[in-house]
């Protein structure tokens, strides 16, 4: 476990998913719990550390990794849970997270893993994104940042801006290829927010906490608009599937999804590019022969 400290009342609990800690007068308020027992553990573990008691979590948004973390600590701490409108729904009932990626439609057996499907937990209190809210004597202000999730909120307590998964390291981005997002142009523009948000440090969900976010926001950012450009190239050069433009992604960034799971989570993004070059007059869906095909716009 890495407890980092930020500012006298702002630590980070690093790993895979960064984890917060702040300290208020009535104990210590945690942003998001990570993917399962051992990331509430290892909070836990960082609450001894500064000698205080868990009191309550912000989830950002309603992925696994999120709150899946959330269980243990309901059973061990009890604390409040708080959650942005909307993706409050899903935390209390996770099957639709395997379910919307899946269309729907009930998922296949493969979908249904920890990092798809969080065990379902409490949610206390809901709060508007860009709203600010008070927790034993602490403001905590919401900055919504949708894209990645349809109401994803990043958090700015103490001039630390918890950015969610509002963009990723350099590193994280191109490990990752493509990264996940159900709207584009949201996905974009939060990005770009992250930038503008008075703060001092900015904690990305996944990488390395920095008082100077800039660069990796961009490389972020260029990696969208390639994937946007490429797929509305792919369109405008001949009429294709939603399949075969996956396919057409996958072989342009190296990408090897095994599985189900993995495969939606490639699709979705694919999926957002499509509807955003269909809003833009890019590209138009035609249903033909039982197949759904995407060609030139108009």
């Amino acid at each position: 476990m890495d407890l980092q400290h930020i500012t006298d009342t702002v630590f980070v609990v690093a790993g895979p998913v960064n984890l917060g800690l702040v300290k208020t007068p009535g104990g210590l308020v945690a942003i998001d719990s990570g993917l399962d027992k051992q990331s509430a553990k290892n909070l836990l573990k960082a609450a001894n550390e500064l000698q205080d008691n868990l009191i309550a979590v912000i989830n950002t948004h309603a992925h696994a990794d999120h709150f899946g973390g959330n269980e243990t600590l309901q059973k061990r701490a009890d604390p409040r849970f708080y959650a942005p409108v909307g993706e409050a729904d899903v935390i209390r009932r996770p099957a639709w997270e395997p379910q919307y990626l899946w269309q729907g439609a009930a998922p296949l057996p493969d979908m249904r893993g920890k990092f798809l499907l969080a065990a379902p937990s409490r949610v206390d209190e809901v709060f508007e994104s860009g709203a600010s809210f008070t927790i034993a004597e602490r403001t905590f202000q919401s900055v919504a940042l949708s894209g990645h999730s349809h109401y994803q909120s990043g958090i700015l307590v103490d001039g630390v801006l918890f950015c969610a998964d509002a963009y990723l390291d350099e590193n994280i981005t191109d490990k990752h290829g493509l990264p996940f997002f159900v709207n584009y142009l949201e996905t974009l523009q939060s990005a770009k927010q992250t930038k503008t948000v008075n703060a001092q440090w900015w904690v990305p969900a996944h990488g390395i906490v920095t008082d100077k976010p800039g660069r990796a926001v961009d490389y972020y950012i260029h990696r969208l608009q390639r994937v946007f450009d490429l797929i509305t190239t792919y369109i405008a050069a001949e009429r294709r599937t939603l399949e075969q433009v996956v396919s057409l992604v996958c072989q342009e960034l190296n990408l090897t999804p095994r599985g189900a799971g993995p495969y939606a989570l490639v699709r979705t993004p694919v999926s957002a590019c499509i509807t955003a070059a269909v809003e833009q007059g890019l590209v138009k869906p035609v249903v033909e022969d039982g197949y759904l095909w995407f060609e030139r716009g108009n």
